[in-house]
C-alpha cells in the first residue's frame, strides 16, 4: 500500500511545490523586489523533458482537412445517389404521366380506320322467283294502245306513249372491299362527372409526390449528417481506448519491477494485467464500432471502399444554438412545416376526387357521335357499284349498364376505406413527429449543461496533469501516474468530444423535426 501511495506522490505536495503551484494558478501578493533582482526559477530535475506539453492526440485524429465531409457535402451526396429518393422520383415521374393522361380524357375521342376486304363469289338469286322484270320507262299510269312499230298490234303503253317491256335484272358482284372511315365521340356526362374530378386527383397526387420527394431528400441529408457525426465520435473513442491501453500496459511494467524488487504483490500483477485484457478488448470494440461507423457512412454515401473519407467538421466548436420555444410551439411548427405531413393532405384531396370518379357509375353515360364512312362500294349506296362513295352519321347515345350500378356500390366504399386508412396514417404521422420534436428538444436542452460539465472535466484534468507533470519533474511522481492523468486528459476530452457530437446531433435533428431544414438551400 506504501509503494501504491509513493506513485501517486502527487496527492502529497511538498510544501514549496505546492506553494508555486498555487501561485501559478491564483497569483499571491509578493513583496517587492528591486529593479534588478532575477526571477525565481525551479530546477524540475532529471524529468524534466519527459513532462513537456504533448499534442492532444484526440485534436490531432480528429482535426478538420482540406476536402473533408462537411454536412453539407454529405447531405448533397446522400441524396445524388440515395436509392428512396431515385424511387420517390420515379413514382413522381408516373404522377406526372398520369395528368397528362387526364388532360387527353377532355379530348373527343377520335377513331380512324381502313380496312381491305376480299369476298368469295355466291350464286345471284332473282326476284319474282325467275323470268324478267316488267317496266317502264316513264311514271304514270299505263294502257292499252297501238305499238308504236306496228300500229297494227296492241301494246301495253306508259304515260309517255312507249311500250312497257319486260327486261332480265341482275345485281353486281363486288369482290374487292375497300373501306376508310372516321369516328368522333364526345362524353359528354363525362366532362361533369369524371374527367374533372380525375384530372384534380392526379394533379393532387402529383403535388403529393413532389413533396414526398423533398421529404425524402431532406430525411436522406439528415441521416447522411449524423452518419458523419458518429463516425467523427466513433474515430475518438478508438484514440481513447488505444491510450488506455497504453496507460494499462505502462501500470503492468511498473506492477512487474515493483514485484521484482520485492516491493509488490502479485495480486497486484495479476489485477493490472486483468486491466490490460480489458482495455484490449475495449479497444478492439472500440475499432469494430468505427468500421461499422465508417461502412455505415459509405453505404449512405455509396462512396466505394477506394475513397479516403476525412473530417470536414469541427465537432469541438461550438454551434450556434436555434431558437428554442416551449414543446407545444415547436410540435405545432413541425405540423406547419413536416413536407411528409403536407404530402397526406394533398394525397387526401386527390383521394377525394376519384371517389367521385368512382361514384360516377351509379349513373348512365351520355356520349355525342358522329362518323364518316368512305367505302367502295358503300353498303348505303343500292345497288352495290364498283366505286368510293362517302356518308356520313351523327347523333347522341345514352347508355346504361345496369350491373355497374350494383359493382359501382362496393367500390365506392373501397374508396371510402382508402381515405380512412390514409387520415389514420396522417394522424399516426403526427404522433411520430410529436414524438421527434420532444426528443429533439430534450437532447438540445441537456446538450449546453453537458458541455459545460465536460468544460469543468476537461479543466479538472488538465490542472491534475499539470500537477503531475511538476511532481513527476522533481521526482516525486511515477510514469504510471503521469500516464493516467495523461489519458484522464483525454478521456475527459473525449467527454467533450461526445458532448458536443451530441449538441450537433440534437441541432441536426431538430432542425429536421420542425421543418426548418427546408429553409436551407435546397439539397438536389
Amino acid at each position: 500500500m506504501n509503494a501504491w501511495k509513493a506513485r501517486l506522490g502527487f496527492l502529497t505536495l511538498p510544501a514549496t511545490l505546492l506553494a508555486t503551484t498555487v501561485a501559478s494558478a491564483q497569483p499571491a501578493a509578493q513583496p517587492a523586489q528591486p529593479p534588478t533582482a532575477a526571477p525565481p526559477t525551479m530546477d524540475l530535475g532529471p524529468g524534466k523533458d519527459a513532462v513537456k506539453d504533448k499534442p492532444d492526440p484526440l485534436a490531432e485524429a480528429l482535426a478538420v482537412q482540406p476536402g473533408g465531409l462537411t454536412f453539407e457535402m454529405a447531405g448533397r451526396e446522400a441524396v445524388t445517389t440515395s436509392n428512396a429518393v431515385h424511387s420517390k422520383e420515379a413514382e413522381l415521374e408516373g404522377a406526372q404521366g398520369a395528368v397528362s393522361s387526364a388532360t387527353v380524357s377532355f379530348f373527343p375521342r377520335l377513331t380512324l380506320s381502313a380496312s381491305y376486304t376480299r369476298l368469295s363469289e355466291v350464286e345471284q338469286g332473282s326476284i319474282g322467283g325467275g323470268g324478267g322484270i316488267l317496266g317502264a320507262a316513264n311514271e304514270g299510269p299505263v294502257g292499252v294502245g297501238p305499238c308504236p312499230d306496228n300500229p297494227a298490234n296492241q301494246c301495253v303503253l306508259d304515260s309517255g306513249g312507249l311500250p312497257v317491256q319486260a327486261v332480265s335484272f341482275t345485281f353486281p358482284q363486288v369482290l374487292n372491299q375497300i373501306a376508310f372511315s372516321a369516328g368522333l365521340t364526345i362524353p359528354i356526362s363525362d366532362y361533369f362527372l369524371r374527367s374533372i374530378q380525375a384530372y384534380n386527383a392526379a394533379d393532387h397526387n402529383e403535388d403529393s409526390l413532389e413533396m414526398a420527394v423533398e421529404a425524402q431528400r431532406l430525411t436522406t441529408a439528415t441521416e447522411a449528417k449524423i452518419a458523419v457525426l458518429n463516425w467523427i465520435l466513433a474515430k475518438g473513442q478508438v484514440v481513447v481506448a488505444h491510450m488506455s491501453v497504453e496507460q494499462a500496459n505502462a501500470q503492468l511494467a511498473d506492477a512487474k519491477a515493483l514485484r521484482k524488487a520485492e516491493k509488490g504483490s502479485e495480486a497486484d500483477v495479476m489485477r493490472i494485467e486483468a486491466l490490460v485484457a480489458q482495455s484490449e478488448f475495449t479497444e478492439t470494440e472500440a475499432r469494430s464500432n468505427e468500421v461499422i461507423a465508417e461502412q455505415r457512412l459509405r453505404v449512405i454515401l455509396h462512396t466505394p471502399a477506394t475513397r479516403q473519407l476525412a473530417i470536414g467538421v469541427d465537432v469541438l466548436a461550438t454551434p450556434a444554438t436555434p431558437a428554442l420555444p416551449g414543446v407545444d410551439a415547436l410540435i405545432a411548427e413541425a405540423v406547419r412545416n413536416r413536407l411528409e405531413i403536407l404530402s397526406t393532405e394533398e394525397q387526401r384531396l386527390a383521394l377525394e376526387n376519384l371517389e367521385s370518379v368512382t361514384e360516377a357509375g351509379y349513373w348512365p353515360r351520355l356520349d355525342g357521335f358522329a362518323d364518316v364512312l368512305v367505302a367502295n362500294p358503300n353498303s348505303r349506296v343500292f345497288p352495290q357499284q364498283e366505286r368510293f362513295d362517302a356518308t356520313w352519321d351523327v347523333g347522341v347515345r345514352l347508355t346504361w349498364v345496369v350491373n355497374d350500378t350494383f359493382s359501382t356500390i362496393g367500390s365506392a366504399k373501397q374508396a371510402k376505406s382508402r381515405t380512412a386508412q390514409l387520415d389514420a396514417q396522417k394522424l399516426a404521422l403526427i404522433d411520430s413527429i410529436r414524438l421527434e420534436v420532444i426528443q429533439a428538444h430534450a437532447d438540445l436542452l441537456k446538450a449546453a449543461p453537458q458541455i459545460e460539465a465536460a468544460n469543468r472535466g476537461v479543466a479538472a484534468a488538465e490542472e491534475t496533469l499539470r500537477i503531475t507533470k511538476l511532481l513527476f519533474a522533481v521526482g516525486n511522481g511515477t510514469s504510471t501516474a503521469l500516464a493516467d492523468a495523461e489519458n484522464s486528459l483525454t478521456v475527459a476530452r473525449l467527454r467533450k468530444l461526445a458532448a458536443h457530437v451530441g449538441l450537433h446531433g440534437s441541432i441536426v435533428r431538430l432542425q429536421h423535426a420542425t421543418g426548418r431544414d427546408r429553409a436551407m438551400a435546397p439539397v438536389k
